[in-house]
């Protein structure tokens, strides 16, 4: 697996013109921003949208999207709706496929975690020794926009607590259940998420300070893990990367490890390359599950300001196996 980072400007040389595009309208101006800087150099290109929960803003990024992407094909994800999601995607996938095809780049800058994990899912067990797939991921240098850390949210309520499709794993009804929650600044949904599992043990997780694209969102994830920390006694606590997925798989490992005699469930809260990585773990193990809190409203109005770092993840089929494989 390859990690790497470059801008928006030099995205176009970066991804050589890949034979499958796949990329998400949200309500984010987020997702423009990679679509934007690779128009006119991709074959084919699939796109989704959330058709559950169409705000003006998402209707007007769908619109844009169509229009840099002439022939493209667009198909409905549902956030209360996993199995036809997942049929969707598998849908769309199969109409980008073709047997010449070798580089598939995804922006999974605005996806839901639900259903980038599933996309992943079918992706990684679809492709061979001779595909390369490449994750793109915009980077955003600010979130709940305009407001002071102690206010910041992204999301608030959950609607319901579920495994995500491909991921449920294997738990021993003997065993009591580890919780690893990888926090971001959803604390509310991830304090109903200890209310609802009622875990014996919560690890909970923060990005580690030390990375530099980290460090500047510091004080309000400090503030959050704060948060969380204050609804369970039995809780460790751990950091993973937010930019590199094989280092967050290493991070959840160690806590997976240091609870071998439980049931591991996964709750990926914080960026979409952390998710990738919580991902992995699940894919890899068949004894972990991984898990998605419904929200039941997002910061629409606020919700992030995207920056002109891309991070950019190639992935091939030798990188899905388990490290002592």
């Amino acid at each position: 697996m390859e990690v790497s980072q470059t801008t928006l400007d030099g995205l176009r040389d970066e991804i050589r013109g890949p034979e499958l595009f796949v990329c998400s309208a949200g309500f984010e101006n987020r997702c423009l921003a990679v679509p934007e800087a690779v128009v006119g150099t991709v074959k084919k290109c699939i796109m989704f949208y959330n058709e559950h929960d169409v705000t003006e803003s998402t209707a007007e990024h769908l619109k844009e999207l169509k229009g840099m992407f002439s022939g493209s094909r667009l198909f409905g994800l549902r956030n209360d709706n996993p199995i036809y999601s997942t049929d969707s995607i598998v849908r769309g996938v199969e109409e980008g496929w073709s047997e010449d095809l070798r580089r598939i780049v995804v922006d999974i800058t605005t996806f839901s975690r639900e259903s980038l994990l599933i996309l992943m899912k079918y992706l990684w067990s679809k492709i061979g020794a001779e595909h390369e797939v490449t994750l793109l991921y915009n980077r955003a240098i600010e979130y709940a926009v305009g407001l002071e850390a102690p206010e910041k949210w992204l999301s608030g309520g959950i609607k319901e607590v579920r495994s995500i499709l491909g991921y449920s794993g294997t738990l021993l009804p003997s065993r009591q259940n580890h919780l690893i929650i990888m926090a971001g600044f959803e604390s509310i949904r991830a304090q109903r998420l200890v209310s609802e599992c009622e875990p014996s043990l919560v690890s909970l997780g923060v990005a580690d300070p030390s990375e530099v694209h980290t460090a500047e969102h510091q004080e309000v994830n400090e503030d959050h893990r704060q948060r969380i920390a204050n609804v369970s006694e039995t809780m460790r606590y751990f950091e993973f990367s937010a930019y590199n997925p094989e280092l967050t798989y290493d991070a959840i490992v160690k806590q997976i490890e240091g609870a071998a005699d439980l049931n591991t469930i996964i709750a990926p809260m914080n960026t979409k390359l952390s998710a990738i990585g919580a991902g992995l773990v699940g894919h890899r193990r068949d004894d972990v599950q991984l898990c998605y809190a419904q929200a039941d409203y997002y910061n629409y109005r606020n919700y992030s300001r995207g920056g002109p770092e891309v991070y950019v993840v190639r992935i091939r089929k030798a990188d899905l196996r388990d490290h002592g494989s």
